[in-house]
């Protein structure tokens, strides 16, 4: 017979006694859950945190000039609205996107002192627009707080998101207004990330404390905008006087909120470790939150959404940590976006002399900076500068082979032999490794005894793989193109639809097609089409071409000009009519195209699918939008 042993009450059981086992085993419940809900993998670096959590956040004075970068979002920059010497009022519209993107705002008052490329975060020069401030903040007319903001429709709140510019703040910078917007009808579960694990950065935890009802109020506008019965906000347990604030707010107001005590790890602010921390369910390898009816936003995006819909009020500041060991002072400090860095170090008693390093960012995922002379976007979170000794680069690393990258990856990979494959240009090998999946989160760099730069090889390897893939896609339409083989004559639906180098909104535009131009489909991948057009052979979003030799005559697609990420992100109207039979035996050519993709629960994308996910996809490339989920799809449409 086999026994185990209590060690809590220090007596063998035998295994066969089923009433004695199971409530022993029952009093492990909770402890079980939560193991089966965390995430893979991870680390526990110092968090260092504790020379700015207990400090206020404070008000910056605002700069005399402002620097505004045009590409503080997620897709392609704005383009600049105004031009050198017009004047711009605070919270004025001076940036406009086109396909994916969020519009950009003056953070001041003042006059337009230049329209030219200025350093920023990213590496090199972004087209910016200077503003020397009046200090007068006059507010643009362009914004207003609604009557009632709990009158408002779903799709006013979304727009009123949109027209604020509000974006990822924790750094991803993906435009919230899409991110709602494609996942009404889709997303069931609503989660606000408050885990703010990277090392030194407490602005997050401070706004839990300083502004707990600006957090909730957006909770509560997101929980309508997806039709949600409650959002949970999940905080790691390093913040428990940051939950009690927000616990306290939510009993005081009623509000469908839950806060979820979270376990430290490193990376549990990463969308999909979180996803799992608090449902148990999985992002699949390729998919987004959306795949499992997840949406994550971050607590300052929260707090940006709530001004927004209460105010009108566009992203015009940012709250900044300043730390680190080179930093005189560390503080939490609030400015105006476009602030120059180096103010932000001079309001904190300048940097020390030994200082060797800056990064814009945590230390896990950020980047070297060669100087302070940058501004503050939507996305800075921190900036650091370390002196002390911190530096543990080595000048010969040296794989030792001991598994631990491998055990810390949150996402299944394994990075010695991605290291490996990059080391040794083998490309289809890295894509194999599925390297695109690497989440970028520093986690085997940091664990690493033989300190390889594993994840900038990582950024270099996905970027080999991006080339790779591109000069495959030119060489694969020159051969369709000169092989006479196609998928058939198309039409564009759409006006002024833009044709593109490759398959991405952020490559370069070759043409732009009117509404009933003509068109020869060489192929289909990822919700594009190859065409042929006038001797031009690009790629146009899928939802912007119908099959055959002309438009049906019921076609609903407006004269307005076409946003050719909409069909990426699955933006389409709900409105859209029912498919007529021309374009129910387009769903089918499209069906067909995708034998053999595996099925994956929750997939809706060509990675993987699942039934509902299939046929919304499909439906989605003909214009027409449909609600993930049998029984949703079976109540739709006539």
């Amino acid at each position: 017979e086999e026994y185990f042993l209590d060690k809590r009450k220090e007596r063998g059981y035998n295994l066969s006694d089923y009433g004695a086992v199971f409530p022993l085993l029952w009093q492990y419940k909770d402890e079980v859950k939560t193991m089966a809900q965390a995430f893979f993998g991870g680390v526990h670096p110092n968090d260092m945190k504790a020379a700015t959590n207990e400090k206020a956040i404070e008000q910056l004075q605002a700069p005399a000039q402002v620097v505004i970068p045009m590409s503080m979002h997620f897709g392609a920059p704005c383009t600049p609205t105004v031009s050198k010497g017009d004047y711009v009022k605070l919270g004025q519209k001076i940036g406009e996107f086109k396909g994916l993107g969020a519009p950009i705002h003056a953070s001041v008052s003042g006059t337009v002192a230049a329209v030219e490329p200025r350093p920023y975060s990213m590496g090199g020069k972004v087209m910016s627009v200077v503003i020397d401030n009046d200090f007068k903040d006059d507010l643009s007319e362009e914004v207003h707080a609604p009557a009632d903001p709990d009158a408002l429709s779903v799709e006013e709140m979304v727009e009123m998101v949109k027209q604020a510019g509000i974006v990822g703040m924790g750094g991803a910078t993906f435009p919230t207004h899409t991110k709602i917007s494609s996942g009404i009808g889709k997303v069931d579960t609503v989660i606000i990330n408050g885990a703010e694990c990277e090392p030194y950065i407490t602005g997050d935890h401070r706004a839990m404390l300083e502004r707990p009802a600006e957090i909730i109020g957006g909770c509560c506008y997101l929980a309508k905008m997806f039709g949600v019965s409650k959002v949970v906000i999940g905080v790691e347990d390093n913040k428990k006087n940051g939950i009690e604030a927000l616990n306290k707010v939510i009993a005081e107001q009623k509000a469908p909120v839950v806060v979820e005590s979270l376990r430290c790890r490193y990376p549990q602010g990463g969308e999909k470790q979180l996803c799992q921390a608090i449902t148990g369910k999985q992002v699949p390898p390729g998919g987004l939150p959306a795949n499992i009816g997840c949406a994550v936003f971050n607590i300052n995006t929260t707090i940006a959404i709530y001004h927004a819909i209460k105010d009108g009020m566009p992203v015009v500041r940012k709250v900044v940590t300043v730390s680190g060991s080179g930093v005189v002072e560390p503080k939490n400090l609030e400015c105006p976006i476009g602030t120059p860095v180096s103010l932000l170090f001079d309001a904190c008693g300048g940097l020390k002399d030994e200082t060797f390093k800056l990064i814009a960012g945590g230390p896990m995922m950020g980047m070297a900076q060669a100087s302070a002379d940058f501004p503050v976007a939507k996305g800075t979170g921190a900036v650091l500068a370390f002196a002390a000794n911190e530096n543990k680069v080595s000048e010969d690393p040296t794989c030792i082979r001991c598994g631990r990258c491998v055990e810390a990856c949150p996402m299944h990979l394994e990075p010695l032999y991605l290291y490996l494959y990059v080391q040794k240009n083998r490309i289809e090998d890295l894509e194999a490794a599925h390297v695109m999946d690497c989440i970028e989160c520093g986690a085997c760099s940091y664990i690493c005894p033989g300190r390889l730069h594993l994840t900038h090889s990582f950024k270099v390897g996905k970027q080999k793989v991006k080339e790779a893939a591109a000069k495959a896609k030119a060489a694969q339409l020159t051969a369709l193109k000169t092989s006479g083989k196609t998928l058939g004559s198309g039409v564009i639906n759409a006006a002024d639809v833009r044709l593109r180098s490759e398959s991405s909104t952020s490559s370069s535009i070759l043409a732009t097609l009117s509404k009933g131009t003509a068109v020869t489909v060489l192929a289909q991948s990822d919700g594009w089409y190859a065409v042929s057009c006038n001797n031009t052979t690009g790629y146009v979003a899928q939802q912007y071409v119908t099959m055959g030799d002309s438009l049906p005559a019921d076609t609903t697609t407006d004269d307005t000009a076409a946003d050719d990420n909409s069909a990426n992100d699955s933006t389409a109207d709900d409105s859209s009519s029912a498919p007529s039979s021309g374009s129910g035996s387009s769903a089918v050519s499209i069906a067909y195209q995708y034998l053999g993709v595996p099925y994956v629960y929750g997939g809706a994308s060509p990675s993987g699918f699942d039934c509902s996910g299939f046929t919304m996809y499909v439906y989605s490339q003909l214009g027409i939008s449909l609600p993930h989920g049998a029984t949703p799809q079976l109540n739709y449409g006539t």
